[in-house]
């Protein structure tokens, strides 16, 4: 394409002798400055006015009949289009339409612009030809736009002048004279992007490098008739001014999600599919059903404000199909309406921060299956944005929260993060629904089916989305001899899934990771993802109904099969396709760790060493765990990578390499107390309360540490701790009987029984 200044640069000549300049818009159409056309209007003094197409090195047109079809005199711009009729002897086939797309128009912050550009007709480009005729050349100017220049109404005794504008200073030739400037006003001023922010419409008087635009995002903004003038000239049906920064946004975002100039929406203009609430499929029924009040929905309310005045991201936790991201929704419009609302792309969360920040109260971040999100960097991510005012919500299935954090030893970062209470605020969300919950429903939704099903124990989400016909569905291939492949194909998408990588399955993966099948034959592949694809509903309204569904990525297998689904065993052929086809380095850890919570352990070594390697401190923590545990240990390899965390200052791994010296032969109790040390400082309570242990039972004691370590690890919760405190004060001298009853009883709350049986004891002492 020949871009804007390829063939929409415009000439125009308003008689009895006025010249400008100006840039074509739709097709038949020119935007140009007000006063060069004012005395051609056809109430005025000239009548005629008449503009014409110029192209670089192309044989020039001749002029076409035109006519003002909206004006600003305050702000000294004007539309004009082609007359459509023969007038005064002048053809419209005369005009040169465009083959460029339309001009795309742009609003400015208040940073300086370098290297934009302006293309006009001035005096000081005047050619004569040896007949006399007198040609008018085209002058290419670069510059830099300064918003902030002129910020007060500019002043001249002589005309009237538009209500702001802003100096445009030129880099390149510039006239001897800011007279001979005239003609340029009109021509259209563009950023670096080629996207037009203003338009020029004087000439500093002394000056001869400094020009006057005013900005396009302002006249619209003062007088919207301009954007409907430039809709209609390119046969749109509106004309929007984007952001400066759109394609950042657009870039960065989920592109569904910026509104149509570009930027963030307000969180409370949003639509409800942008949070990633899924419609329902109820017959009769609206695309998403009336919002019904849930019993939990002001606790909610509250623990988003509270994670904002916090600066804690805020954990929506439930089961598929339990409604989370539409409570969530809904609170988010409640409390935080006029936030802007980022949703980022799944891989680039780490730009969100480097975002230009939009005015407006706050910025809200949205992290919809968070799990989608995961990276080694995931911590610092998120440590960023709230030290940077975002506020953040994330919702996640609790069978996937369980993956990231099984209970064990085994560290995620993302998992770790979504764990650690000082970063964030967790609300657990309920699937099944309460009677009064079910009232509220039959007072809003009149769909007989869905109530009934309601009150037979199917939460009305499960039953808007068709969980259990997808399920019945699912089920009923796998015993389906007629068509094997429809099972192969479901628990290879399944088996997928567990390898935790985000690379999704197309066309060449799938040929990969179906079972070897010499019989199987392409058309029964094909037909069996049909089947999948098919929505076990008729009336619904996409593939959410189906088991697999498609997008340009590849196929993905319904979230609620693979939460509700057994779970089939992962072959070394879908293991090394996944790693083979890794979307990128975090996607490598991630299949690591998928192999480690599988049992796993050559895959998920293979691809946490180069992590270790980097220094990337949960691959070094969780290869030592593998291979400490590993048939038969290798001792000396889980103390390298315990020791290259823990000297980096990792507090599991520093508590970890405690554990070892401790239990080598012989054990290494100074080496251990070292490093127990070190973690304990860092506020570790399974180091503090091991540190405690260990000093009570030093040789001398040393029971002013114990108590110390004790105590920290006590007050964290640690139970173990919290017994062995009490034994602790109840054998001090004096005895410290009230304070060893405090923390059996804290024990004894979490239920351990030993504690329980020493506060009896101590109600007999007494």
């Amino acid at each position: 394409m020949p871009g804007i200044w390829g063939d929409r640069v415009a000439e125009v000549w308003a008689a009895p002798g006025s010249a400008g300049s100006g840039v074509v818009v739709g097709t038949h159409s020119v935007l140009t400055a007000w006063h060069v056309v004012a005395k051609a209007e056809p109430e005025g003094v000239g009548g005629m006015l008449l503009a014409r197409a110029v192209r670089p090195h192309t044989a020039v047109a001749g002029w076409a009949p035109m006519r003002v079809v909206w004006h600003d005199p305050d702000w000294d711009v004007a539309v004009l289009t082609v007359v459509n009729t023969e007038r005064r002897g002048f053809q419209p086939a005369a005009w040169l339409a465009p083959a460029s797309p339309d001009v795309t128009l742009a609003g400015l912050d208040m940073r300086a612009e370098q290297g934009c550009e302006a293309v006009g007709f001035p005096d000081s480009s005047k050619q004569t030809a040896p007949d006399g005729d007198t040609v008018r050349q085209s002058e290419h100017v670069t510059g830099t736009l300064l918003p902030a220049g002129q910020a007060k109404p500019p002043v001249d005794l002589g005309r009237i002048l538009p209500p702001a504008w802003m100096p445009f200073d030129v880099d390149t030739r510039t006239p001897v004279s800011p007279d001979l400037w005239g003609g340029m006003s009109g021509c259209g001023v563009v950023l670096p992007d080629q996207r037009l922010v203003g338009i020029t419409v004087h000439a500093h008087a002394a000056e001869p490098r400094r020009l006057y635009v005013v900005a396009i995002e302002a006249v619209a903004k003062a007088a919207p008739g301009l954007l409907n003038a430039l809709a209609e000239a390119g046969g749109r049906e509106r004309a929007t001014v984007e952001h400066r920064f759109a394609a950042d946004f657009r870039d960065v975002l989920k592109p569904t999600s910026v509104g149509a100039d570009g930027a963030p929406a307000n969180v409370g203009d949003v639509g409800l599919g942008e949070f990633g609430v899924k419609p329902a499929d109820v017959p009769k029924q609206p695309t998403y059903l009336p919002y019904v009040c849930r019993d939990l929905d002001e606790e909610l309310r509250d623990a988003m404000v509270d994670a904002v005045n916090s600066a804690r991201l805020l954990l929506v936790v439930g089961a598929s199909a339990s409604g989370k991201s539409r409570s969530a929704a809904e609170a988010a419009k409640a409390v935080l309406s006029e936030y802007r609302f980022l949703r980022p792309q799944t891989d680039r969360l780490d730009r969100v921060e480097k975002l230009p920040r939009v005015e407006t109260k706050g910025c809200l971040v949205w992290l919809d299956d968070v799990e989608k999100f995961r990276s080694t960097s995931f911590p610092d991510q998120v440590r960023r944005l709230l030290l940077a005012g975002y506020a953040i919500v994330a919702t996640i299935r609790r069978h996937e929260l369980e993956r990231l954090t099984p209970g064990g030893d085994l560290r995620d970062p993302t998992g770790d993060a979504l764990t650690d209470d000082g970063l964030v605020h967790r609300v657990d969300w309920l699937l099944n629904w309460t009677d009064p919950e079910l009232k509220r429903l039959e007072s809003l939704v009149d769909d007989r089916p869905l109530i009934v099903n309601a009150r037979l124990g199917t939460p009305p989400s499960v039953y808007a989305i068709a969980g259990p016909e997808l399920r019945t569905r699912a089920r009923s291939v796998q015993s389906d001899d007629e068509h094997p492949v429809r099972k192969q194909l479901i628990q290879a998408l399944q088996a997928w899934h567990l390898t935790g990588t985000h690379t999704q399955v197309d066309g060449a993966i799938l040929d990969e990771i179906l079972p070897s099948d010499p019989k199987r034959t392409a058309d029964e592949v094909w037909e069996a993802l049909e089947f999948g694809l098919t929505p076990v509903i008729t009336y619904g309204r996409g593939s959410r109904q189906a088991m697999v569904s498609e997008d340009s990525r590849g196929y993905v297998l319904n979230d609620y099969l693979i939460d509700n689904l057994p779970s089939p065993a992962v072959g070394s052929q879908v293991w090394a396709t996944a790693q083979r086809h890794a979307s990128d380095y975090d996607d490598v850890f991630r299949i690591g760790y998928a192999a480690a919570l599988i049992g796993n352990r050559d895959v998920a070594e293979d691809c946490w060493k180069p992590f270790a390697a980097r220094g990337i401190l949960a691959a070094q923590f969780n290869l030592g765990l593998l291979l400490r545990r590993a048939n038969p240990p290798d001792l000396a390899g889980s103390r390298h990578w315990y020791a290259e965390a823990a000297e980096q200052g990792h507090a599991p791994s520093q508590t970890a390499l405690g554990d070892l010296l401790r239990g080598q032969d012989p054990p290494d109790m100074w080496g251990a107390r070292r490093w127990y040390l070190k973690a304990a400082l860092q506020g570790d309570k399974s180091a503090q309360g091991t540190l405690g242990a260990l000093l009570f039972g030093w040789e001398p004691p040393d029971r002013i540490g114990a108590r110390r370590w004790l105590g920290a690890a006590a007050e964290q919760g640690d139970m173990t701790a919290q017994l062995a405190l009490g034994y602790l004060l109840e054998a001090w001298s004096p005895p410290d009987l009230e304070g060893a009853r405090r923390w059996y009883l804290a024990a004894a709350s979490q239920g351990d029984e030993e504690a329980a049986a020493c506060l009896l004891r101590l109600e007999d002492r007494a």
